[in-house]
């Protein structure tokens, strides 16, 4: 899965790790600022690769938080027990769901899980185990079983976006339902701001895009060309005013590659 620093061809920067950080820094204030908690963590996770030890801590709580938060959180942790000592104000499963995903980034980026994040899995042991379908075990090992199912649902869904987008018009059909079907498997493991972006698959490749693509295999020329204009204003409502989605890895991987 890419950064949002990959997905708009930004790593160049890592040259200058003084340039970055400012970035990064001033587009997580600017999310901020706007109420986007998606896409300031988005930006954040895209300084693992670049960050020292003793900064990583911090920065995976403050990930956790924003993935994890109601839009009224005030304060975001900067600590593991800053963050357990909140941990009220978050809901379970929102809150297993943002470590997990943070998890996941940091493997990504080759680094390895701070040691002090152990206690705060431990207490969410259950609801990770729930809904990644894993085995309850060690912190340890429960964090990177769940991680690795997740990563194992975003390459199936990222396999069929592919497989989507390599389809000739008479084959578009059976890809799309393939689409549609991962975006739901994905969706039960998603961050809470995601959601509303899966969503938008629902629409794009529903009913209207399968008819079309059943014209296509019949070759029937007028209903085609009636099709093709409800079409092409659904993919530009999504994709010529993303708003804050165009902050998420996931909207330009998914939604915005559909939409094109």
């Amino acid at each position: 899965m890419k950064t949002i620093l990959e997905v708009f061809s930004l790593t160049d920067l890592a040259e200058n790790p003084d340039e970055l950080i400012e970035l990064i820094d001033d587009e997580v204030a600017n999310c901020r600022n706007v109420g986007d908690l998606l896409g300031a963590g988005e930006w954040l996770a895209s300084t693992f690769p670049y960050v020292g030890e003793d900064q990583l801590e911090e920065i995976f709580c403050k990930i956790v938080a924003l993935w994890a938060s109601p839009l009224e959180l005030k304060a975001v942790p900067s600590s593991v027990d800053e963050l357990i000592s909140k941990i009220d104000e978050f809901v379970p499963e929102e809150l297993s769901v943002a470590l997990v995903t943070t998890i996941l980034r940091l493997f990504l980026a080759k680094r390895s899980l701070p040691a002090t994040i152990k206690d705060l899995a431990f207490r969410l042991s259950d609801p990770i185990a729930k809904l990644f379908g894993v085995p309850t075990r060690r912190p340890e090992d429960l964090c990177k079983a769940a991680a690795a199912k997740l990563e194992a649902v975003i390459g199936e869904f990222s396999s069929s976006i592919d497989a989507f987008l390599n389809a000739k018009c008479v084959t578009a059909k059976i890809a799309s339902i393939e689409v549609v079907k991962k975006s739901h498997q994905i969706k039960r493991l998603a961050i809470a701001e995601e959601r509303p972006i899966l969503s938008e698959i629902d629409v794009l490749l529903g009913p209207n895009f399968r008819k079309f693509c059943e014209s296509c295999e019949r070759q029937e020329t007028n209903r085609i060309i009636k099709r093709i204009p409800d079409l092409r204003e659904q993919a530009q409502r999504s994709f010529s005013s993303p708003g804050p989605r165009s902050n998420s890895t996931l909207w330009n991987l998914s939604v915005a590659q559909i939409a094109r």
